[in-house]
């Protein structure tokens, strides 16, 4: 037996595509084309432009650090400052794409560095900003928290060498984002003198009001089709809410466990009615619950010395990583999943 390993470049998530080769394949398992025909189809998928439109891209990263500088209960001076910082972003890694596999190496220490650099600018003028907040906020669509979820899914399957290769790639992308985050922080604060790049949380109740703009967020950025955007919203919004709840009366781990359940098997449910691949409501349902922050801010706790907290943070991703992998298990044990993408 030989096993081969070929590094690939991700092109990010694009879930239309994904419908589209979920199609082509029912229709080559039913007879209704070849396999040539097939092989034709998928070059012309490939070529399949997004289907909400370019500024559509831009405006889901701004609702992604809006929603989610809003769901960390962050200040409106917090919200405000994240949106444009996401937007740049954006540009980032439209920019880096040129570039290719120097790109994709790249862009989370160079993207993570610049967010850093403009919190901390931003917050000379607006000194209740809180930094690693906004941080945070700006950078979500690219922490890498679905691949150390997904790693370890594999690895409770059995696939050792899988999991263990997107758990540190995943690592590796995390200590990139803290060390060009600390950098970019460290250079304005070096001379500004903050006294702490967090400030409190302020006690708002009005942060699950962007819960939803995180979700569009999520399923425009990811490329949802029009005919499935309304199930992929609304597998967000399960995900997050099932886990709020389990989070309030059995506590975080188990929210997140009965969160990634009730996805997994909603999920199953629209793919048996409407034979459509699974990842499409599935992905975004499982962002809304991964592990990525918990990491990111444990590496940054580390670079500033922190240990003993970084350490937490980090045990606390993995933990997070497991649940999920977990509640992916039992949700297809429940609702018996019909195979597919």
């Amino acid at each position: 037996q030989r096993i081969h390993i070929l590094s690939s470049l991700s092109g990010g998530i694009e879930l239309n595509k994904l419908a589209r080769v979920g199609d082509l394949i029912t229709n080559v398992v039913n007879g209704g084309i070849n396999i040539k025909e097939a092989s034709k189809e998928l070059k012309q998928i490939r070529k399949i432009t997004v289907p909400w439109g370019n500024l559509t891209n831009l405006f889901s990263y701004a609702a992604i650090g809006a929603g989610m500088a809003g769901v960390l209960m962050g200040s409106w001076t917090d919200i405000v400052v994240a949106i444009p910082i996401s937007l740049l972003v954006y540009l980032l890694v439209i920019f880096s794409a040129r570039f290719k596999r120097t790109g994709a190496d790249w862009l989370p220490l160079i993207s993570a560095f610049m967010v850093g650099l403009l919190a901390a600018v931003a917050k000379l003028g607006l000194t209740e900003l809180n930094i690693v907040l906004v941080v945070v906020s700006s950078i979500t669509i690219l922490l890498p928290g679905y691949t150390i979820s997904t790693g370890a899914m594999e690895l409770l399957g059995g696939n050792m060498m899988s999991g263990n290769i997107k758990i540190i790639n995943g690592i590796i992308q995390l200590v990139k984002q803290a060390i060009g985050a600390w950098l970019g922080v460290k250079m304005i604060a070096s001379f500004a003198n903050f006294s702490n790049l967090a400030s409190p949380h302020p006690d708002i109740y009005w942060q699950y009001l962007f819960v939803p703009l995180l979700a569009i967020g999520l399923c425009l950025s990811f490329q949802t089709s029009k005919r499935d955007f309304l199930a992929t919203f609304l597998a967000c919004m399960i995900a997050y809410f099932v886990s709020l709840l389990g989070s309030n009366t059995l506590g975080a781990i188990a929210g997140t466990l009965l969160g990634t359940v009730a996805v997994v098997i909603f999920s199953n449910s629209w793919t048996s009615k409407t034979g459509r691949p699974t990842s499409i409501v599935l992905v975004p349902g499982i962002i809304m619950l991964v592990g990525g922050l918990a990491g990111f801010n444990g590496f940054v706790s580390l670079v500033e010395g922190k240990i003993q907290l970084g350490e937490h943070q980090i045990q606390h991703m993995f933990l997070i990583a497991i649940t999920i992998g977990a509640g992916l298990v039992v949700g297809n044990t429940l609702s018996h999943p019909k195979v597919t993408l």
